[in-house]
């Protein structure tokens, strides 16, 4: 029992909403829902020591899209696993 009592712990010492974790700061600049005031104040100050960053993401983003649609035009059905992950991730419907 004291063996599943430390793995709990440690599985729940994961995850911290006050600390920044990367996948939410994008999540931030892509004007997504899922973050916390960590990721904010980090995104935030990252966007003001690096303006260009959000627009990099979001054309990161878009091109993903336009990819995957260009992709799915051609008869591309078949997406490597990689890439419909990612896509999968971001939001990209994948036909």
């Amino acid at each position: 029992m004291k063996a599943d009592q430390e793995q709990a712990s440690r599985a729940s010492d994961r995850f911290d909403p006050g600390v920044a974790h990367p996948a939410r700061v994008y999540n931030y600049w892509l004007g997504g829902k899922d973050h916390y005031l960590a990721d904010r104040v980090v995104a935030d100050e990252v966007a003001r020591r690096r303006p260009h960053v959000v627009a990099g993401a979001r054309a990161n983003r878009a091109f993903l899209a336009r990819a995957v649609d260009a992709d799915l035009y051609a008869g591309i059905a078949r997406i490597s696993p990689h890439a419909c992950a990612s896509a999968t991730r971001l939001g990209v419907l994948v036909g």
